[in-house]
């Protein structure tokens, strides 16, 4: 995988995730802190646990990233180890979606590398999220608590009809033992022994593996077909991705159950969109109705 220096230039991408490490030398001034809504989710410009800042750098870092020209922004929603709720993730996907909306800004991504079981008020934001023109990528999941894979469709967002939710393949382009399946999954992403930032220090790295970390990598490939086409709906990008992706070259994936054998593939059309951007202009995620309130499904890492 070898992407342009000039990559995703003008794109925003949304990190919903543990924070990032805004300092570190090889995010080079592009990343910001944006928000910190998780209610137990620490202090606002710490990133304590790493996940978010292991995202970021495949998405946008100078060494590693896909789109090295792109901003990351960090929506702090879980807390030291890597926990948070259904309501903390709400929250954070309602202040991107005001974000995007104050500022008419037609060119954005969310990074979604978490998950929980199927939850329908999740469901129903990111849908919303998207409706408003943002292409939403997320996780399929890494299995139950015994890393088990289960079912895409069983879990939150990933079951989401209009997202883009990665698979993971190992460096020899086989499914990831720990990967999520089923017809809910889009496409694969190499999730690993991935390398990327450390948040520990502003200059170390660390290898890690999760479809946390397959995820990035098409929310960097995203980025760089909006910086270079143009603003288009979220649906074209999805169908682009996929249409551009290398068929049949996944191993170990089970027949019959529904997993597309769709590898990523960086060379997508990026000639502009013939439909333009579209959006319509949702009702507000926050404040929620008393009755989500008062979910709290625990949401752990992807």
């Amino acid at each position: 995988y070898h992407y342009p220096a000039s990559g995703g230039a003008g794109v925003k991408v949304y990190v919903v995730d543990t924070g990032i490490n805004v300092d570190h030398e090889d995010l080079q001034g592009r990343a910001q802190w944006g928000a910190n809504v998780g209610q137990s989710a620490g202090s606002l410009t710490v990133d304590e646990q790493g996940h978010g800042t292991f995202v970021a750098g495949i998405v946008a870092g100078t060494r590693y990233g896909v789109a090295k020209n792109a901003t990351v922004i960090a929506v702090k929603v879980l807390d030291h180890q890597g926990l948070g709720t259904t309501s903390d993730v709400l929250r954070g996907l309602s202040w991107v979606l005001d974000q995007h909306l104050a500022a008419d800004h037609q060119k954005t991504v969310v990074n979604l590398s978490l998950g929980s079981t199927y939850t329908r008020a999740t469901n129903m934001a990111v849908e919303q999220v998207i409706k408003a023109g943002i292409v939403v990528v997320v996780a399929a999941g890494n299995g139950n608590e015994n890393l088990v894979p289960q079912n895409a469709c069983d879990y939150s967002p990933s079951s989401s009809e209009h997202v883009i939710t990665v698979g993971a393949t190992d460096p020899n382009d086989k499914f990831a033992s720990f990967s999520n399946y089923g017809r809910c999954v889009s496409i694969m992403a190499p999730g690993i022994q991935v390398t990327s930032l450390s948040s520990a220090n502003n200059t170390g790295t660390v290898s890690m593996s999760g479809t946390s970390f397959a995820a990035p990598h098409v929310t960097g490939v995203v980025a760089l077909l909006l910086g270079e086409a143009g603003p288009m709906p979220p649906a074209e990008v999805k169908q682009r991705l996929m249409n551009a992706a290398t068929q049949g070259s996944i191993k170990g994936l089970l027949a019959g159950d529904g997993t597309p054998n769709l590898l990523l593939y960086s060379a997508v059309d990026m000639s502009p969109s013939r439909s333009g951007a579209s959006h319509t202009w949702p009702m507000p995620l926050w404040p929620l109705s008393p009755l989500l309130l008062l979910v709290v499904n625990l949401l752990r890492l992807g």
